[in-house]
């Protein structure tokens, strides 16, 4: 009797442990074992007994870990990182407890997190198996760098080069990291090359290094050249006898002179010596005559210039050309027949003193303006003004008696184009 009355009593225990496990979920969390005294009040007497019965609880639910999820985040503008709060807990049996959490990139769990993926493992010791968890957090870089240069460029070309050496440069910034931006030149050469006279462009690209991508950056250099400037010729001033040297010189101003010819007017040209800023050239004539010379200066870019100079006068004492040896005589020669089938300009002497012999030739004839200016373009007298035959040598004289010494122009303008010549007076 009383064997059954402890059974119904153990039975009911655990009845009420099943219950509170449906109902909360708990068990005690070791097993243990208690003992129940079984009083012998209500029994008869004669069947008065005392007994003893161990009850067990053991512990089989696993705890389960729970995170606050997984997460993505855009970095804010200029920041470099995410500060994210991670937690788990271990929730099981009525207990809680915090789980041993290891983050994929080894910094601790509250570093900020950086572009990408990063994965946190939470695990716990337990004496049943726990399985660990993994929770992710992604970071995105949505910001790309900015490209700066040190501004287009525009510079004349380095004294006797063809071109220009520039100094050119860029810097890029990110809210994280970026490297150094790439230039890449229009003519394919390298950034510290040569930059030709003309316009060259440098597009600039870099990317950071979660590969967000700069808009390129497009600088441009622009390297000028000046036209040769060329002063007039200093030529003899008296005639020179066949077969001696007929000595000329020239001077200019360019930064990169390249050749220089002169063209003596007997059908024969030679190069000139380049001495700093002057010209040189010599010149054997075989016959006697009245040459034009001129003279074309080209730099190294293409660019040229061009100088005229009459009048060279040879003659030959040997023959009826010594008239040719004082100034009479060669004002005389210079009235020789001409080239009617040019458009023709010229003067003699020059420099010159006083006076100077304008003449020109219009191969179409028509109505003519000769003037003379200054250096600026301006009108300082108009010489005449008239109407030439097609082929006709006509002659005007300068005199100069108001006229201080310097350069002028004699400009004629006719229907066939425009001519000029330079003038110096001494």
């Amino acid at each position: 009797m009383v064997e059954r009355k402890g059974e119904r009593l153990l039975n009911q225990v655990r009845l009420l442990c099943i219950l509170a496990y449906l109902v909360t979920g708990f068990y005690p969390e070791a097993a243990y074992a208690k003992s129940n005294q079984l009083p012998a009040t209500g029994y008869p007497a004669e069947a008065t007994a005392t007994g003893t019965k161990s009850v067990t609880v053991v512990d089989r639910k696993t705890p389960v870990i729970k995170t606050n999820g997984d997460k993505t985040f855009t970095y804010k503008a200029g920041k470099c990182g995410v500060v994210f709060k991670a937690s788990a807990l271990a929730i099981g049996n009525g207990s809680v407890r915090k789980p041993k959490a290891v983050r994929s990139d080894g910094k601790p769990l509250s570093a900020e997190y950086l572009a990408g993926v990063t994965t946190i493992v939470w695990s716990l010791m337990d004496g049943n198996t726990v399985s660990p968890v993994t929770q992710t957090i992604t970071v995105l870089d949505s910001e790309a760098p900015v490209i700066s240069t040190n501004g287009d460029k525009v510079l004349p070309n380095d004294a006797g080069k063809p071109g220009a050496v520039v100094d050119l440069f860029a810097l890029a910034t990110d809210n994280c990291s970026v490297g150094q931006p790439i230039g890449v030149r229009s003519d394919g050469k390298p950034l510290a090359a040569e930059y030709p006279v003309g316009t060259t462009t440098v597009t600039w690209h870099v990317s950071d290094i979660n590969g967000n991508a700069a808009v390129p950056v497009t600088q441009t250099v622009t390297v000028t050249n000046a036209t040769p400037v060329v002063s007039l010729i200093k030529a003899p001033g008296d005639p020179v006898k066949i077969g001696n040297e007929a000595n000329l010189t020239v001077n200019f101003t360019d930064t990169n002179s390249g050749q220089a010819v002169w063209y003596w007017g007997d059908e024969t040209s030679s190069v000139g010596v380049i001495e700093g800023f002057t010209v040189r050239g010599t010149h054997r004539y075989t016959k006697a005559g009245v040459y034009s010379v001129t003279f074309v200066l080209t730099d190294l870019c293409g660019k040229s210039a061009r100088q005229d100079h009459h009048y060279v006068v040879v003659y030959d004492a040997s023959t009826d050309s010594r008239s040719l040896t004082s100034l009479a005589g060669a004002e005389a020669a210079v009235k020789a027949p001409v080239s009617t089938d040019a458009f023709l300009l010229r003067n003699y002497p020059n420099p010159f003193e006083t006076k100077t012999a304008i003449e020109f030739v219009l191969p179409q004839g028509g109505e003519y303006t000769l003037n003379i200016l200054d250096m600026k373009g301006s009108v300082l007298r108009s010489l005449q003004t008239g109407k030439a035959q097609a082929g006709a040598l006509n002659r005007v004289t300068w005199e100069v008696k108001e006229f201080p010494n310097g350069l002028y122009i004699g400009q004629l303008t006719t229907s066939q184009g425009v001519k000029s010549i330079e003038l110096l007076v001494k």
